[in-house]
């Protein structure tokens, strides 16, 4: 949906080569990017459980600064350390 095929019933292009042609994105962007998907900020069920559980939103807002945190400073470590090698 995101990236339809600019030529349905011509030659299809795959869904890699339209990523990187219209965003730029390189195989090790996209998997530092997936990298900082998985860890970033919890969903808000888990930030009202949080809450919920400790009676204080110093807790919630804790949890969403370091997972936030942890998600740039790993996702940063993947990308730095796939340039050294590509």
């Amino acid at each position: 949906v995101i990236y339809p095929d600019p030529n349905p019933g011509k030659e299809t292009t795959t869904l890699e080569q339209r990523i990187s042609s219209n965003t730029g994105f390189t195989p090790l962007s996209t998997f530092s990017f997936l990298v900082f998907t998985l860890l970033y900020f919890p969903c808000l069920a888990t930030v009202t459980a949080i809450f919920n559980e400790t009676g204080s939103w110093k807790w919630s807002v804790f949890s969403i600064i370091m997972t936030t945190g942890i998600a740039w400073l790993l996702s940063f470590v993947v990308y730095q350390t796939g340039m050294i090698f590509t």
